[in-house]
């Protein structure tokens, strides 16, 4: 369930800080663990969520119709930059590659600790620069607003997004987030979803802030 509400939270979302933008964007040629974004599924994963066009169905599928269709994959990373990570679970939007998630298995206490260790492998595998730093505020959020504490979003060197979420350390249902996603198809799903949603231009890498 808690995935569906990052989707919902990634799709609806977009960073505040960039101007309307008419160009033209293209996938990138981002991966992760083999996969690269605008792939179509391979047979040998395994489907998750959704109405999946090919793949094994795991145990408990939802074939519900969402915007997003969720695989993993038979072998699956259980580690990153050496931090215990939960099954990637890769999400397509029509029948592309666009969106990879996982959580941080770390326990609240080293939340912080296990979030900079991934930031830092993040950003050694694809060249971070931060686009920006938030904290939900004031009354009225939602459950899935409410379990986080704060965000980053940062663009790679290829023009991906790196999304980074965490919770409070006292809260039972805390965890923290990772999500990759490629710009372009985010777009196309938000439009989905949203047909007056402008999307927006990323400022130069030149005027962000690299990793510390």
């Amino acid at each position: 369930m808690r995935y569906i509400f990052l989707l919902l939270l990634l799709v609806l979302s977009a960073p505040a800080i960039a101007a309307a933008s008419d160009d033209k964007s293209e996938i990138s040629k981002l991966s992760f663990d083999g996969v690269y974004f605008g792939d179509f599924p391979s047979v040998d994963m395994i489907c998750v969520r959704g109405l999946c066009p090919v793949g094994d169905l795991g145990v408990g599928t939802n074939n519900r119709p969402l915007l997003f269709t969720g695989y993993t994959q038979e072998r699956s990373l259980s580690h990153y930059a050496g931090v215990r990570i939960s099954t990637p679970v890769f999400n397509y939007f029509d029948d592309k590659m666009a969106l990879v998630t996982f959580f941080l298995q770390c326990s609240t206490k080293a939340q912080q600790e296990c979030l900079n260790t991934v930031r830092l492998g993040l950003d050694a595998e694809y060249g971070l620069a931060l686009l920006e730093r938030s904290a939900p505020e004031g009354q009225g959020l939602s459950e899935t607003q409410s379990l986080f504490k704060g965000s980053e979003a940062y663009v790679t060197e290829s023009k991906s997004l790196v999304s980074l979420f965490w919770g409070e350390n006292s809260h039972p249902k805390s965890f923290a987030t990772v999500s990759i996603s490629d710009k372009y198809l985010l777009d196309s799903a938000r439009l989905a979803v949203n047909p007056n949603f402008v999307p927006l231009t990323l400022p130069d890498r030149s005027e962000l802030a690299e990793v510390q």
